[in-house]
């Protein structure tokens, strides 16, 4: 509704001062990653938007990472590669979320600068036992490292997922294994305590 009705770019610019507010209590090696919407991204004045936001917050711009998805970069193919260079300027970190579903191109690899791949919970919620999701989830770490890129294994519930994602060199977990959603007021104590390094290093 707020896509449609074009309140998405004032609800976005509101969320990401929101997030980078509260991530500067954080301490200081943390990111904060956000979600963005197409309809912001294909908005005009997005990186503009972006780089005052930080400026206003006083955040730094490599400890700020915007996620898109594959639906963003469906449209509008040149400017939305100038939008990813824009901020890869600014030293925003991109990641590219859901990667290994919907029209995951290995081109979108090559021509935009992403960070971060994001491998999808689909592929990892049987990770254990399903050869084809194994050989799926190597493909994509191997192909992010070669490519000097990090990535990130979408919707980690066990410590069985963390210790073989684990032993194949994913760099990073998401998932109700390392924390359930919680307030702002609840995570800067969840960060500085380091509650969620047990079930990384399990």
């Amino acid at each position: 509704m707020a896509e449609a009705d074009g309140l998405m770019g004032d609800i976005g610019a509101w969320v990401l001062e929101q997030a980078c507010r509260e991530a500067s209590t954080w301490p200081s090696h943390f990111i904060v990653a956000v979600n963005l919407s197409p309809a912001e991204f294909l908005r005009g004045g997005f990186t503009d938007r972006v780089s005052g936001i930080l400026d206003e917050v006083g955040f730094p711009a490599e400890r700020s990472e915007i996620e898109i998805t594959e639906s963003v970069l469906l449209e509008r193919t040149t400017n939305n590669l100038d939008i990813l260079h824009t901020l890869e300027v600014l030293g925003v970190r991109i990641t590219l979320g859901d990667f290994g579903t919907r029209y995951s191109s290995l081109s979108y690899l090559q021509n935009f600068p992403f960070d971060t791949i994001k491998i999808d919970r689909h592929f990892i919620k049987d990770v254990q036992t399903n050869p084809k999701s194994q050989t799926i989830v190597r493909f994509v770490i191997g192909l992010t490292h070669g490519l000097g890129m990090r990535n990130t294994a979408e919707g980690v519930e066990t410590a069985g997922q963390a210790t073989w994602l684990r032993r194949e060199k994913c760099d990073r977990l998401q998932g109700h294994l390392l924390g359930a959603p919680m307030s702002s007021e609840a995570i800067g104590d969840f960060l500085r305590q380091g509650l969620f390094a047990a079930a990384w290093i399990s």
